[in-house]
C-alpha cells in the first residue's frame, strides 16, 4: 500500500498508522471503495490490512466508503467524502440518537451520533443497532420518512435521500415532518401518545414517531 502524509513526499509497506497528541489527526482513504472498520476509540483499521489508532478524524476518497463500528468502537469525526457513503452500528449493543444537522457538503447529509461519532459528513445510508434501541432525528427544514420495512426505509430533505435500516424510531425536527407508509406492504395500527409544538408522537406498526405534523397510511385494508 503506497500513500501520501501530510509533510512527507510518499511512504510505502505501512500496515499501521498511529496520530499524534490532540485531536486534530485524520486518516484519509484511497480513492477506492474502502471499509473502515472502528474497534476502540479512535482506532481500527482499513480494509482489514491497515491499523490505525489515536486519528480522531476519518475521510473516505472518491469511492464508495463504508464505516462499521464494533461495539464500543467510536470516532471524533466522519467525511465519507464523494461517492454513496455508509454508517454501520449494527454492531453496537447500546442504544444510539442519530441526529441530522444538514446536508453533506458532497452528497448524502451531515449529523452526530451520540457515543459513536461526535460527527458525519457526506453520509447517504444508516444501519442501526443497539438491540433496537436507536432513534433518527431529521433535519430542522423538514422531511419525508418513508416506511418501506420494519424498522427501515428513507428520509428525504432538501432534495437528498437517505436510506436507513434497524432503526425503530424517527423524529422530526422543528420544520413540517410526515410520516409515509405508502410503501409499507402490511396494513398497520396507529396509536398517537401526545402532540407538541412541534407535531405528534406515537407508535404506526413497527415504527415509534414523535415531532410529525403529517401521518400518511398505506393502501392496504385489514
Amino acid at each position: 500500500e503506497t500513500l501520501a502524509a501530510t509533510g512527507i513526499t510518499r511512504f510505502g509497506s505501512i500496515s499501521a498508522f498511529t496520530g499524534g497528541l490532540g485531536n486534530a489527526d485524520t486518516l484519509i482513504g484511497p480513492d477506492l471503495d474502502t471499509v473502515f472498520t472502528i474497534t476502540g476509540a479512535n482506532a481500527g483499521e482499513i480494509n482489514g490490512a491497515i491499523a490505525f489508532t489515536s486519528f480522531e478524524r476519518l475521510a473516505g476518497g472518491g469511492g464508495n466508503d463504508a464505516f462499521v463500528f464494533e461495539d464500543g468502537g467510536s470516532i471524533s469525526a466522519i467525511d465519507g467524502g464523494a461517492g454513496s457513503n455508509s454508517l454501520d452500528f449494527s454492531a453496537h449493543t447500546a442504544g444510539r440518537s442519530i441526529t441530522l444537522s444538514g446536508l453533506g457538503t458532497l452528497a448524502g447529509f451531515a449529523g452526530g451520533v451520540t457515543g459513536s461519532a461526535a460527527s458525519f459528513n457526506n453520509i447517504g445510508e444508516l444501519m442501526g443497532g443497539g438491540l433496537g434501541n436507536v432513534t433518527l432525528t431529521g433535519l430542522n427544514a423538514g422531511g419525508v420518512f418513508r416506511i418501506t420495512g420494519t424498522a427501515a426505509g428513507t428520509y428525504e430533505s432538501g432534495g437528498r435521500t437517505l436510506s436507513f435500516s434497524a432503526i425503530p424510531a424517527v423524529a422530526g425536527g422543528s420544520g413540517y415532518d410526515s410520516l409515509d407508509f405508502g410503501g409499507y406492504g402490511t396494513a398497520l395500527s396507529l396509536t398517537l401518545s401526545g402532540a407538541g409544538a412541534v407535531g405528534f408522537s406515537g407508535l404506526a406498526g413497527p415504527v415509534g414517531f414523535a415531532g410529525m405534523d403529517e401521518l400518511r397510511g398505506t393502501a392496504l385494508s385489514g
